[in-house]
């Protein structure tokens, strides 16, 4: 097993990025961090497709501190994702950057361990990479994660061009999956289960059902506007890549 750290010295000043590991090329933080966050858009796409596994976790330092990780586990086979040839881990940090990767609504635990109390209020966030660490199986060359990278950046920048609008999108082939924007309703968030006036399934949308929207003249954001969960009524949170038809 082969083990390396990526990591952002500088990133709570917004300096220089930094490599550290024992190589010479490396992988630049940058990479990483573009790849991630393309990532979260494309996961599901790329797990149904490309085999890769990914998922996140917030941790709550108190005080409106909060660090983001995400979990990918690359070229892998099966169901166990543990035993994947690359894995990696990848922390953004909060914080008040001028410089930041992204924002994301955070809620602020207000609880202790003695006693329950509301959250606070809904806040927008700025985030920025801080580090990644790696693991490589049965391999000592970091450019196999390098390779891998610029492979699947490439598959998902295909993507955005296929699916950047509605047209494009039922030209692809590829089926569209809307999840709710209600996390709260774990059943209508994990089924789809979505609705216009002309349109009602629990499945993911197929292209050749989005042509018949996209030969009406609608856009991408007129289509999502028409769409609410058939369960809870909320508006759609994604319109996100699923299964491409051969």
């Amino acid at each position: 097993m082969y083990k390396f750290n990526i990591r952002n010295n500088n990133s709570i000043k917004n300096e220089n990025l930094d490599i550290l590991g024992d190589y010479s090329s490396g992988v630049d933080i940058e990479i990483i961090r573009d790849f991630t966050l393309k990532l979260k858009k494309y996961r599901v796409y790329m797990m149904l497709s490309e085999g890769v596994f990914f998922n996140s976790d917030r941790v709550d330092l108190g005080g409106g501190s909060y660090n983001d990780h995400y979990h990918i586990f690359l070229k892998y086979e099966g169901k166990d994702y543990e035993l994947a040839n690359i894995k990696l881990n990848v922390k953004f940090v909060s914080g008040y950057y001028d410089n930041y990767d992204y924002i994301s609504i955070t809620r602020r635990d207000n609880s202790t361990a003695y006693k329950s109390r509301p959250s606070g209020k809904e806040e927008e966030t700025k985030f920025k990479i801080y580090s990644a660490d790696c693991e490589i199986k049965n391999d000592n060359n970091e450019k196999l994660l390098e390779d891998e990278l610029s492979r699947l950046m490439g598959i998902m920048d295909g993507l955005y061009i296929e699916t950047g609008t509605l047209q494009d999108w039922a030209s692809s082939g590829i089926s569209m999956r809307v999840i709710c924007s209600n996390k709260t309703r774990k059943i209508c968030w994990r089924k789809n289960k979505f609705s216009n006036q002309d349109y009602d399934t629990s499945d993911d949308i197929s292209s050749e059902m989005l042509k018949v929207y996209s030969d009406k003249g609608w856009s991408l954001e007129y289509f999502r506007e028409k769409l609410k969960c058939r369960v809870c009524g909320s508006p759609p949170k994604e319109l996100v890549p699923a299964t491409r038809v051969c």
